[in-house]
């Protein structure tokens, strides 16, 4: 073959390309690895000698197996393979043998190119994986997932992108045995379960970035339509299979829902969001993957009408308020009265579960809006300075700007609600932002309403919001008061909850009272108000509690 003047010139090019790649891999690696078909290293640079004991020339020849604890050979295994469907796996961390067999712990990460043939290419970082990924909505998670709420957002905004970066279709997930491999393996051979089906269902994924853990064992992706389900969930099996302990192996299954559907958009959106609140808590739910693949029509039935109704309870103000009274300990006599919506037409009829639907789809906060705007109009009309009504708000709305400034502006429309109109703050796990949440508060206690935090001891993290965010009274649900009328514990809980609301100037209100021993109890707990079935069910007539005299047992705090 004759040569051409500019084919050194080429070559050159070529391999100064070729070391450019590999230093910019090295800018994350400090391994690189090629491996043939049968995972035999053909090319190896770097620092190899911390993790191997061998230099890079001496690697080749040698079988990827030969360099990895037992354990995790399998592992690579079907990592290469998952690439191989794939393109990338990565964020894994594998422990090799090491210098004298002393263990040495890798991140690693596993690409192929389909123009390369079956060549596998390996970058490996020493150390393995100690920090946790830190996604996109600023939620840790060891496994680099979006959350149920980070994943929410985005399907919701791939549903209303442009047609080139619309949702196609979004699959649920759920592998049951995790949840029982979780307490049987050892926290890092879980970590790196969760980060292999992590990295598979992130290389799967639209944009490469598109995959949520949703629960201990669920799982959600969005994904294009062309992905096949079957060989995803078999891969998936592989590596979850190949590091159970026990070997009685795993299950799947999964549930798609389409976007060309004849669902429209919004309804679409709606069943969406449902699904993967209702699939994300369904410990709570008792949803199940099946239920949504065999009853899809009835699902976005069911959340089309729970919607069509929300829309029409705020728009048409189709809901009244019931009052209950909340009870001074001390006086024996009403305080105020809590404001609960009923729906108009339906006698007694609670909109708990379409406000839970509203609270599921991000739409709580028209609701809670209406509600305290019926409040207001209530109070307007009151002529009594004395009566006074506390209104519900969804911890999700007090970060919103949105919601505070339309709330601000009711306010300002109606004065006289001012220091009679009272907010306590319900479904406090929802707030993402507590110095968010905060400023809420302090902006309309300036303005002379009292806030409070409502089911305080329902959750974990009660004393920590106390610490965050100042309010006026908190409200101690029922099952932690029955619970500590069981236990010395319970009771201790209560009595010190008491002294340390009291050193803070807070309020401790005792909900769903409902006979005289806890009526009894909480008092010699020192809890200032009670409220409950004990002093009359919820009325839209304040007049049948105005005879409403209590006989308080003697306080008696309990030490």
């Amino acid at each position: 073959m004759t040569k051409t003047a500019d084919q050194p010139a080429t070559t050159e090019r070529l391999k100064a390309d070729r070391d450019r790649f590999v230093a910019l891999a090295f800018c994350w690696a400090d391994t690189l690895v090629e491996l043939d078909p049968d995972n035999t290293i053909t090319f190896a640079a770097g620092l190899t000698i911390p993790a191997t004991g061998l230099p890079p020339d001496r690697l080749i020849g040698r079988h990827i197996d030969a360099l990895l604890v037992p354990a995790h050979r399998g592992l690579i295994r079907r990592l290469i393979s998952g690439a191989g469907s794939c393109g990338r796996i990565d964020n894994i961390s594998v422990d090799f043998i090491g210098p004298g067999g002393a263990g040495a712990p890798v991140q690693l990460a596993a690409h192929k190119l389909p123009e390369l043939g079956d060549q596998s290419f390996l970058a490996m970082r020493l150390g393995g994986n100690q920090n946790a990924v830190t996604d996109r909505s600023g939620r840790t998670l060891h496994d680099g997932l979006l959350d149920a709420d980070g994943f929410t957002r985005l399907a919701k905004s791939r549903l209303a992108a442009p047609d080139g970066r619309r949702l196609q279709r979004l699959t649920l997930l759920s592998v049951p045995e995790l949840t029982q491999m979780k307490e049987k393996l050892d926290d890092a051979t879980y970590r790196n379960l969760l980060n292999a089906i992590g990295g598979y269902l992130k290389a799967n994924s639209a944009d490469r970035d598109s995959a949520a853990r949703l629960s201990d064992s669920g799982f959600g992706l969005i994904h294009d339509s062309d992905l096949e389900i079957e060989n995803l969930e078999d891969h998936l099996l592989a590596i979850v299979n190949g590091l159970d302990p026990t070997g009685v192996g795993a299950s799947i299954e999964s549930a798609s829902l389409v976007a060309n559907t004849e669902l429209t958009e919004e309804t679409l959106s709606q069943v969406m969001v449902y699904a993967i609140k209702q699939f994300s808590d369904s410990n709570r739910t008792g949803f199940t993957l099946q239920k949504l693949r065999e009853n899809l029509p009835s699902v976005a039935e069911d959340a089309a009408e729970m919607a069509d109704t929300f829309r029409r309870l705020i728009s048409t103000k189709e809901f009244y308020i019931a009052f209950q009274p909340m009870v001074s300990t001390q006086s024996g006599q009403i305080h105020c009265y809590e404001a609960l919506a009923r729906i108009s037409g339906r006698d007694a009829v609670s909109p708990y579960k379409y406000v839970c639907f509203a609270e599921e789809t991000g739409q709580i906060s028209d609701f809670d809006l209406a509600m305290a705007e019926k409040a207001a109009r209530w109070l307007q009309n009151r002529t009594d300075p004395r009566t006074r009504v506390s209104v519900n708000i969804s911890g999700q709305s007090t970060t919103s700007p949105d919601f505070t400034a339309d709330l601000h502006k009711l306010l300002d429309r109606h004065p006289a609600s001012r220091e009679r109109l009272q907010f306590e703050i319900t479904d406090s796990s929802a707030i993402d932002d507590l110095e968010a949440a905060n400023r809420f508060v302090q902006s309309l206690r300036k303005r002379g309403h009292a806030v409070g935090l409502d089911d305080f001891g329902s959750g974990a993290n009660g004393f920590h919001l106390l610490s965050t965010i100042e309010v006026d009274f908190v409200k101690v649900d029922g099952a932690t008061i029955r619970h500590a009328q069981q236990a010395i514990q319970g009771r201790a809980f209560l009595a010190a909850l008491g002294t340390f609301c009291r050193m803070l100037d807070i309020d401790v209100v005792a909900s769903a009272i409902e006979t005289d021993q806890m009526l009894a109890f909480v008092t010699e707990c020192g809890v200032g108000f009670v409220q409950g079935y004990l002093f009359g069910k919820p009325s839209r007539e304040l007049r049948r509690f105005e005879e409403l005299r209590i006989e308080i047992p003697k306080r008696r705090i309990v030490a």
